[in-house]
C-alpha cells in the first residue's frame, strides 16, 4: 500500500459516522468481491495474491435467515475467487446494546465459517481465514484498521536510500 493510498483510505475511514439504517450486507459482500473478481480479470491471479476485505459494521441483522444469505453470496463468489480472499470485520459495539448475535455473525463471516450456517463451500481451495476485532468506538478507526495490514508489510531494506528531496502528493510536504 502506497503513502497516498493509506492518506485517503484513512481520512475515508476517518469520515464514516454510524446511521440508524439496516444494513445490506448480501449487497455490500457482492458489490466487494465483484470488484476483487473483475480487477483480478485484468491480470493472472498469482498463488500469493490475497485480496482483502476489510469490513466494518454493527452486525444488525434484518432477519433470522440473513447470515445463510450473506455466507451463501461469500461461499460463492470467493469460490469463483479459489477463496484467495481474506475477510476482516470490524464490530462496531453501540453501548448498551446486546451484541451476542450480530458480534458471532461477523466472527463467521471473517473466518467464512459457512458450516455454521449450512452452507456448501464452492471450491476445495482452503479458506483463508480473516479476523473479527470488536470496537467500542469509531474514533481513531482508521488507525486500528491500517494493523489489519501489518502482517502483508514486506520488510524494508536496511540499505540506506539517497534521493533529492520531493514534495509529498499526499500532504505536500517537502521530503528530504
Amino acid at each position: 500500500v502506497t503513502f497516498e493510498a493509506a492518506y485517503h483510505f484513512s481520512n475515508f475511514i476517518d469520515q464514516l459516522e454510524k446511521e440508524n439504517s439496516a444494513t445490506n450486507h448480501t449487497l455490500g459482500f457482492e458489490t466487494a468481491l465483484e470488484i476483487i473478481q473483475k480487477s483480478t480479470q485484468k491480470g493472472p491471479i498469482l498463488d500469493t495474491d490475497h485480496p482483502m476485505v476489510i469490513y466494518i459494521s454493527r452486525g444488525l441483522l434484518s432477519s433470522i435467515n440473513e447470515p445463510s444469505f450473506v455466507l451463501e453470496t461469500i461461499a460463492e463468489l470467493n469460490g469463483k475467487l479459489n477463496n484467495r480472499v481474506i475477510i476482516n470485520t470490524y464490530a462496531v459495539i453501540d453501548d448498551g446494546k446486546p451484541i451476542t448475535w450480530e458480534q458471532s455473525f461477523l466472527q463467521n463471516v471473517a473466518k467464512q465459517n459457512f458450516a455454521q450456517y449450512n452452507v456448501r463451500q464452492r471450491s476445495s481451495a482452503p479458506i483463508i481465514p480473516g479476523t473479527m476485532m470488536a470496537i467500542n468506538t469509531t474514533k481513531d478507526l482508521s488507525m486500528s484498521v491500517g494493523r489489519f495490514y501489518e502482517p502483508f508489510h514486506e520488510p524494508a531494506s536496511e540499505q540506506p536510500v539517497f534521493s533529492l528531496p520531493y514534495t509529498d502528493q499526499a500532504d505536500k510536504a517537502l521530503t528530504i
